[in-house]
């Protein structure tokens, strides 16, 4: 207890026991911490009847001590969207604690709550000693920075080594001032690469992809030199097709009149489909035509043989890829010069006979029915002059 020494308090009633007091004050006591005790004023009441002055009673004033309502500000004061704090202090004994906050989103009767704030707000804390009714109250500033992601759009397929267009963006927001970061991953990673040139909201992919890739932003706001990040955007897809190759395709070598082998193109990539001309459609193939090549019938009228050249072009999900080439080579019929027969004598020789035939290059062979004239039964080339026999006596 502290008790400091009465003064006196007047009054016209002679009868003190009403208290009909003029005027009633108690001194100021400053400078006092009050944490856990009381002050005590000891006041003496003096009344007066006539010329004398007689000591009442004595008062005995308590004065209790208020709470401390200690809050705790985070620091720093602004945090990120989904960021929890703590504002609070360890409860004391025997006292009751009340949050409420300026929206009116919050009450808690927790010393020391956690709260997630989604907008920037003023908690207020109302701290009551449960034995004396006496309360305090302190508040505690939390500033929010919001920030979110918007979204991207430019989902695209493209073939090995070309041009992506532009993303489009719904640009994210956020409470400070506002830049991006965009991640890319490509296809079969597991691992989110971070591009750090790339600042702005728009991303134009660059030239030369070789592999399908996944690419996403995220929205970074600075309020009160706090950085906060948003969760990221929907992914975008640029998908790289392959570049479809041709199964290499062997060389034909055919004589007039002769079928064709069928052709069947193949390739590497799946659904690879083909297109192709023919530079010499007078074989009896078409000058163009997509997919496989049936087995035909081949023609060359003229002496020499002909060389039909194929150019095949595979595509793939809209890509071409590298043309492929073949031939068909058509060699013409050959023909034998008609030879002039002989009639001769018996013991006498035979002219030379020598093979012609309007394609160049042609060779002969032949057969003898009867080769007891001198002449071998078969042979290949031109037949020499030799002398002829008949043993027989008729022709």
């Amino acid at each position: 207890w502290a008790t400091y020494n009465a003064f006196a308090v007047t009054s016209s009633n002679s009868n003190p026991s009403t208290y009909p007091f003029n005027s009633f004050s108690l001194p100021i006591v400053s400078n006092v911490t009050v944490i856990d005790f009381r002050i005590r004023y000891t006041v003496g009441l003096l009344y007066s009847s006539g010329s004398s002055t007689t000591t009442g009673i004595l008062l005995s004033i308590t004065e209790n001590p208020l709470p401390a309502a200690l809050v705790v500000t985070p620091s720093p004061s602004t945090i990120c969207n989904g960021t929890s704090v703590n504002i609070g202090t360890t409860p004391v004994i025997g006292n009751t604690y009340s949050w409420s906050s300026n929206l009116g989103s919050f009450s808690s009767t927790n010393s020391n709550p956690s709260v997630t704030p989604t907008l920037s707000q003023i908690y207020t804390l109302t701290e009551t000693i449960t034995s004396t009714g006496c309360f305090n109250s302190n508040q505690v500033s939390i500033t929010v920075n919001n920030v979110t992601s918007g979204t991207i759009s430019g989902t695209q397929a493209i073939c090995v080594g070309g041009d992506p267009f532009a993303f489009t963006s719904i640009d994210g927001t956020g409470d400070g001032s506002i830049s991006y970061k965009w991640e890319f991953k490509p296809n079969g990673q597991n691992v989110w690469a971070v591009d750090p040139a790339l600042l702005i909201n728009i991303y134009d992919p660059p030239v030369g992809l070789t592999t399908t890739t996944d690419y996403r932003r995220y929205t970074i706001s600075n309020l009160n030199a706090v950085s906060c990040t948003s969760t990221p955007t929907n992914e975008v897809r640029i998908t790289v097709n392959p570049t479809p190759n041709v199964t290499s395709i062997a060389n034909q070598i055919k004589c007039n009149g002769v079928n064709s082998d069928v052709i069947n193109f193949t390739s590497s990539v799946l659904g690879t489909t083909f297109s192709w001309t023919n530079n010499l459609s007078s074989i009896g193939i078409a000058a163009s035509g997509t997919g496989n090549i049936n087995s035909t019938p081949l023609t060359n009228s003229s002496n020499v043989a002909v060389v039909s050249t194929f150019n095949v072009t595979p595509t793939a999900s809209s890509c071409a890829g590298p043309s492929s080439t073949f031939s068909i080579t058509v060699n013409p019929t050959p023909d034998v010069t008609s030879i002039a027969n002989q009639i001769k004598c018996n013991g006498v020789n035979s002219d030379l006979i020598n093979f012609n035939g309007a394609v160049s290059g042609t060779t002969f062979s032949w057969t003898n029915n009867l080769s007891s004239i001198g002449i071998a039964a078969s042979g290949t080339g031109n037949i020499n002059s030799t002398p002829l026999t008949n043993s027989s006596n008729v022709a």
